[in-house]
């Protein structure tokens, strides 16, 4: 961001001055065009020009060439602001397209939430750390968190990665993203030749963003840099993880349109001082939430899962959790109320710890003074139909 910033079709701004004078509105596709190249113009410092940055550092990295916009929004809090919205082509390293299937309807039981792991970080739970599959016609199509033991949970569900659309992350906690190099290591045993999205959040001055994450892992000087074949865009593989940070915009909500009728979205979430983000899977007119771990300080989770199906949620603190367990995590009641102000039709509580899995009586209660829906608890290995 050094010396002028071109505004598009009119003056320049200099560096030390704000760029919210460029009118943006009227230069969305000269936005867009430039955001594909790599002299790409910045937008606004605040939202738009760390989503440019990422992208034009992500062009060089993982060839962003596919991404393209679907849409506007504007900040919910009224702030004029412009948000890039990007759609994914998945074309295989052939440039052969996949086949489409038919509408996903959740009347035909053809999208399934199956739990891979209910449990948190503690070894002796009993449960797999956090992750979740979304199928549609029996297929493994979305990847939520993938905690130790899920890559063993995901063969266990005859699950195959060759399959899958994407992988989200709601944060980089070691139970909610340490198998990440056990999945890429066993997808050399896959039939995998299309490359695979991974997004999960911006980092923040605690957390790494999920692009450093993953380059620390499996880069050149990564920690397990003899894969680093997956995401080295000058190396041969079968298919390319692409990395994408998901901007940490409170009451933004990200969209992300990955073809065949299905289309996961995100918004950020407070999780103490972690980044976090909650995500948000919608298969044809099936709809499912997942909470990830987080408190309701930022009251953001309500209105990216209105409507939806199923709301996975976490419990991962009782009532009684003291002020650091409540800056963390939420406790019963305020599920109860976030399930009622988004209308959820179902919820499904997960990520037990020892201090809530024995008082699950309790924390129903507690909710269902707040939410009459019904209430499922999850255990691994469980399918659950929208």
């Amino acid at each position: 961001l050094k010396g002028c910033l071109e505004c598009p079709g009119g003056p320049c701004v200099r560096a030390e001055q704000s760029v919210d004078d460029c009118d943006w509105t009227d230069s969305l596709s000269e936005v867009f065009d430039s955001a594909s190249s790599r002299d790409a113009r910045p937008g606004r410092s605040s939202g738009l020009t760390s989503r440019l940055r990422s992208e034009v550092r992500l062009t060089t990295l993982y060839d962003m060439s596919r991404f393209r916009p679907i849409g506007i929004e504007r900040n919910v809090t009224g702030v004029s602001l412009i948000r890039f919205f990007l759609a994914l082509s998945f074309v295989s390293l052939t440039g052969a397209l996949q086949t489409s299937p038919a509408l996903a309807t959740c009347s035909d039981e053809s999208v399934i939430l199956e739990v891979l792991g209910s449990g948190g970080p503690e070894y002796d739970d009993g449960r797999i750390s956090s992750s979740y599959i979304v199928r549609r016609n029996g297929a493994a199509r979305i990847l939520v968190d993938i905690g130790p033991g899920a890559s063993i949970a995901f063969g266990q569900a005859d699950a195959r990665f060759e399959d899958l659309d994407a992988v989200l992350l709601t944060h980089l906690h070691v139970d909610h993203a340490g198998d990440l190099p056990a999945f890429i290591k066993g997808s050399y045993f896959s039939d995998r030749e299309r490359d695979l999205p991974l997004f999960g959040p911006a980092g923040n001055a605690l957390m790494p963003a999920t692009t450093d994450f993953v380059a620390r892992l499996l880069g050149d000087d990564g920690a397990y840099r003899y894969l680093q074949d997956y995401v080295s865009s000058d190396r041969r593989s079968d298919y390319k993880l692409r990395v994408v940070d998901v901007p940490l915009v409170r009451g933004d909500i990200e969209r992300i349109e990955l073809g065949d009728d299905t289309e996961v979205s995100a918004t950020h979430v407070h999780h103490g001082p972690v980044a976090a983000v909650a995500w948000r899977v919608d298969v044809g007119d099936c709809s499912i939430a997942f909470s990830g771990d987080m408190s309701n300080r930022f009251g953001t989770l309500a209105a990216l899962a209105r409507d939806v199906d199923i709301l996975v949620m976490h419990n991962a603190v009782p009532e009684d959790a003291g002020r650091v367990a409540r800056n963390l995590h939420m406790t019963p009641s305020e599920i109860g109320r976030i399930a009622h102000a988004a209308r959820a039709r179902r919820v499904v509580l997960s990520h037990f710890m020892r201090r809530t899995q024995n008082r699950q009586q309790e924390t129903l209660d507690a909710i269902r003074q707040h939410f009459e829906g019904p209430i499922e608890l999850a255990e691994d290995g469980r399918r659950i139909v929208p």
